[in-house]
This record gives structure tokens, C-alpha cells and sequence, in this order.
């Protein structure tokens, strides 16, 4: 839904600011910047089951924001976001294109990471485990793991990383590390979870 009004109403918006921004550059500036501020409120459109809207909507903020000066950050966070909605679509592919290049510039960035690094680590753990690559997946998993710890400590999301691995080293015939991580999202997750 956002999408479409970004691609019906933008050029419309920029006009009508133009004189009260003091110029054409300007108001496109307050008109993008409007557009990635409904940006942050994405998720509601998942919430309401319509990942396909959800999709385009990051895909024209991710263009936006490629061309806005140092926003690295930005657009690897806007890049995993869109991945995890791609990966709600089985769309496994362009899910692992955007999570590598998230995850190449969290890396790059001087190793600056946050909650949306650990989401791309675990993204992609999730697309390997699709795919059937189990080491692989369980190597991002763990990788998430760390940086999920690092971070917030040992909580709840650690506890989902864990039963993720619990998971994957099941699979992998390796039921003492199987154990052991299920004792650690048992810990960590309230049951039910």
C-alpha cells in the first residue's frame, strides 16, 4: 500500500513542496525522508499479511536511500528487512542475494554491528537450511548467536537462535549438541515459544 502511494504520489508531493522547500532538490529530500520514516512502520504491513506490498514498499526505499550520502548502515538494515520478508515469501534466492550484501556491509563498516546484523546471520542461516546446507546454516546460526550475546546477552531471541541449532545438529546426527542447545533455549524461552 505504502508502495503504491510512493509511486503515485511522489513526483505529485515534490511539486507541491517545491515552493514551501525552497526548491526541487529540497523537496525531494522532505519528501524521500517522509517516505523512510513510513519506512520504520513497514512491519505493519506484515502484520496485516501483505508481504508482497511490504516487499515493493523496501524495494523503492532501498532505492532511495542508495542514493543518499553515508547510509550504509541504513540500507544493509533496509536490504535484511526486505530478505526476511523474501524468505516469508520462499523467495529463498533473492533472499540470499540481500542478506550477503547486508552482512558484507555490517562487516566492512569496521565491524560496527547491531540487531539487525544477527537478523542477516540468522536469515541466512535460514536460507541454507532451505537449501539443505546443514553446516552452512548451522555456522551462520552460531554466528548469530555470538553477536546476538554480544549485544543483548542471553535472552529470548538467544534462545530461538538455540533451538534453531538444536534443530540443525539434529539433523546433522549430532544429538549431543543437539541436547545441549535445546537445554539452552529451554532456559532462555518461555514455554510455549
Amino acid at each position: 500500500m505504502v508502495a503504491l502511494l510512493y509511486g503515485r504520489y511522489f513526483r505529485e508531493l515534490v511539486n507541491y513542496m517545491t515552493r514551501s522547500a525552497g526548491g526541487k532538490a529540497a523537496a525531494e529530500d522532505i519528501v524521500q525522508e517522509a517516505f523512510l520514516r513510513a519506512l520504520e512502520h513497514s512491519d505493519q504491513l506484515e502484520k496485516l499479511d501483505e508481504n508482497e506490498k511490504a516487499a515493493l514498499f523496501l524495494h523503492k526505499a532501498i532505492q532511495i536511500v542508495e542514493k543518499q550520502p553515508q547510509s550504509r548502515l541504513e540500507l544493509a538494515t533496509s536490504r535484511t528487512n526486505l530478505a526476511l520478508i523474501e524468505l516469508k515469501l520462499n523467495h529463498l534466492e533473492e533472499a540470499k542475494k540481500l542478506l550477503d550484501l547486508a552482512c558484507r556491509a555490517f562487516e566492512e563498516d569496521g565491524g560496527i554491528t547491531d540487531s539487525h546484523y544477527s537478523a542477516a546471520l540468522a536469515g541466512l542461516g535460514e536460507v541454507c537450511y532451505r537449501q539443505g546446507g546443514l553446516e552452512r546454516a548451522l555456522g551462520y546460526y552460531e554466528h548469530a548467536l555470538f553477536e546476538v550475546e554480544k549485544h543483548f546477552g542471553r535472552n529470548q531471541g538467544y534462545g530461538l537462535l538455540c533451538g534453531n541449532c538444536s534443530l540443525v545438529c539434529r539433523e546433522l546426527g549430532r544429538k549431543a549438541e543437539a541436547d545441549e542447545y535445546e537445554r539452552q533455549r529451554k532456559r532462555y524461552c518461555h514455554e510455549g515459544d
